[in-house]
């Protein structure tokens, strides 16, 4: 079935703080496969949009640590994710930075719309604050690890007690709205993530601090009204989503873009994009999202990857070493949204042996040998999706897929055709984006 809307599908925001890693690989793979099928099966217009998180405290003290200046480190930091975006050719055609002049004029203009309907107000915050996740929690979230030292419950990660001047947002006034989208069919996928929602909005939502003291978080975008607060991390980072739709301004809704946004998401900023994001939205009227797609993470050996214990595995290397469509093939193959998968070569060398040489292999000599096929006559290209003369922008089909069908045309007594290409990519991408798009 051809899709008759357009595709509009967001991967998060890469945080610069460190290089890629391939968990930021996997969450690309997958809007890659999702965005690659909605183009073939005929949408409009399609928008696939990554980029990156530059500000926060985080930020700038890994750049003074590095001895540089923040935008100067960003912009290295941000040159490895495109790298690794063209390294594994995913399909983006949107890339945005938060320190582009254009996004911070969108986070000012969602700001302006929260403070005219009186739903933000200044306040002071006291509770325990992450700077590793740049995140807010309450005491009941909060747990005492075996070294005695206060963490998050849902990140393990360090927690301090704050006491500080903020601007906050109304939250807790958004609780009924909040839980009626939650619970429509199919706006948070998969269950266990939509169940988790769920429960964090009928815990009781409390306001929510959207500011820091620009003494203690110097870079950043400065509230509107007041130079002396940044806008919250996260605020800031969400609004991504709304400057790539509605370059004009959020103001203007007529954009055919955004009612249709996708978020693809990895567990650990559930939080941020299934609650906090669509409270934002609604309450400056604009449509929430029309899903988000949570998936779980990648561990080596079963331990969380963590440059301390020297575990983290580099997607440019793994794509240097296996290829772009075997490093592909795996991560939409193994990769499951509920579970975590666990990483390792001999997985990858596995499904390159039995599943794409002995399987795929066996049954591509089977459908093109003689005794099945004796005349070795084919069925013609789709011109919508294969042009006549190569690649053309006005085709759906893709460099790689006439690269593909080169290569395996080039093999001793084979002629391929246009549905045997596509093989591979059909295997995993058809899956992921049924789950993703969710419209056939």
């Amino acid at each position: 079935m051809a899709f008759n809307t357009r595709s509009f599908i967001t991967t998060p925001i890469f945080y610069v703080n460190a290089k890629p890693h391939i968990g930021h690989l996997y969450t690309v793979v997958l809007g890659d496969a999702a965005h690659r099928w909605a183009i073939i099966s005929g949408a409009e217009n399609s928008i696939y949009s990554c980029g990156t998180d530059e500000h926060g405290a985080k930020v700038y003290k890994v750049a003074r640590e590095a001895g540089m200046m923040p935008d100067m480190y960003c912009r290295r930091a941000t040159a490895h994710f495109q790298h690794m975006l063209s390294a594994a050719r995913i399909s983006n055609n949107k890339f945005i930075c938060t320190t582009s002049p254009t996004h911070q004029q969108t986070v000012h203009q969602l700001w302006h719309q929260l403070q005219k309907r009186r739903l933000i107000y200044r306040g002071t915050y006291q509770g325990w604050y992450s700077v590793n996740d740049e995140a807010f929690y309450n005491t009941e979230d909060v747990t005492t690890n075996s070294d005695g030292v206060k963490v998050s419950m849902e990140t393990s990660n360090p927690v301090e007690w704050t006491v500080e001047e903020n601007y906050k947002f109304r939250l807790s006034v958004m609780t009924d709205r909040l839980l009626e989208w939650a619970l429509k069919p199919n706006v948070i996928i998969p269950k266990l993530a939509k169940d988790q929602v769920v429960s964090w909005i009928k815990q009781g939502l409390r306001d929510l601090s959207i500011s820091r003291p620009s003494s203690r978080v110097p870079w950043g975008i400065a509230t509107p009204s007041d130079s002396d607060q940044m806008v919250y991390v996260w605020f800031d980072a969400l609004c991504n989503y709304l400057t790539v739709a509605k370059p004009l301004g959020i103001s203007e809704l007529s954009s055919p873009l955004w009612p249709k946004v996708v978020h693809l998401v990895g567990k650990d900023i559930l939080r941020f994009h299934a609650v906090y994001w669509p409270a934002f939205l609604m309450a400056a009227d604009l449509p929430p999202p029309k899903r988000i797609v949570c998936h779980a993470h990648w561990t080596v050996g079963r331990v969380k990857m963590s440059k301390s214990l020297g575990n983290v595995v580099d997607p440019i290397g793994l794509l240097d070493k296996y290829g772009i469509d075997a490093v592909r093939y795996f991560f939409l193959k193994d990769g499951r949204l509920e579970d975590d998968s666990d990483f390792s070569e001999q997985r990858i060398n596995s499904l390159l042996n039995y599943e794409l040489a002995d399987n795929l292999g066996n049954m591509l000599n089977r459908v093109t040998g003689v005794k099945i096929n004796p005349s070795q006559t084919y069925p013609p290209f789709h011109l919508d999706v294969f042009p006549l003369g190569g690649y053309s922008p006005q085709g759906r089909a893709t460099v790689e897929d006439y690269e593909l069908l080169e290569t395996m045309s080039s093999l001793s007594g084979i002629h391929m055709s246009a549905v045997l290409s596509n093989a591979i990519f059909s295997l995993g991408g058809r899956y992921w984006s049924s789950i993703i798009l969710l419209d056939h």
